[in-house]
């Protein structure tokens, strides 16, 4: 997930396994904010495109996201569901010292600087389209 490949609409999977991840980890392990924060750094295009998917679960309802393909009987696709974790918890949330960094950082203004960032890395990549469009939107 945090170096997601190019092609979003078809590798939206690559967010999908990624977001089980991260919040699995946010449910085990206290320290979120050093994995955060190297993502959400978009130094590098998969980090770009991966901060900008997750953020588009943020933005838009699940059927009018721009950047994932729209969920079929045949195909599957769709969003990513954010809160999902993977493997059986006897925790059921998010440990508190990562909700306190994520109620920091989780905002308009935080989030808008990422996707601005995540827009000029994405300059010359098939992914830049969209995440003009999604700064606007937001």
């Amino acid at each position: 997930m945090i170096n997601a490949s190019s092609d979003t609409k078809a590798q939206g999977h690559d967010l999908i396994g990624g977001i089980g991840a991260v919040t699995t980890y946010g449910v085990l392990l206290p320290d979120i904010e050093l994995l955060w924060t190297a993502w959400w750094s978009v130094s590098t295009v998969g980090r770009a495109i991966s901060a900008m998917q997750y953020i588009s679960c943020l933005m838009y309802p699940e059927n009018e996201n721009p950047v994932f393909a729209p969920w079929t009987p045949n195909a599957g696709g769709g969003p990513p569901c954010l809160w999902d974790f993977e493997g059986h918890l006897y925790s059921h949330r998010w440990l508190e010292p990562n909700v306190a960094f994520l109620k920091r950082v989780l905002n308009v203004p935080g989030v808008s600087q990422v996707l601005s960032r995540a827009a000029q890395r994405l300059v010359d990549q098939p992914e830049h389209e969209v995440a003009a469009l999604m700064n606007v939107d937001l």
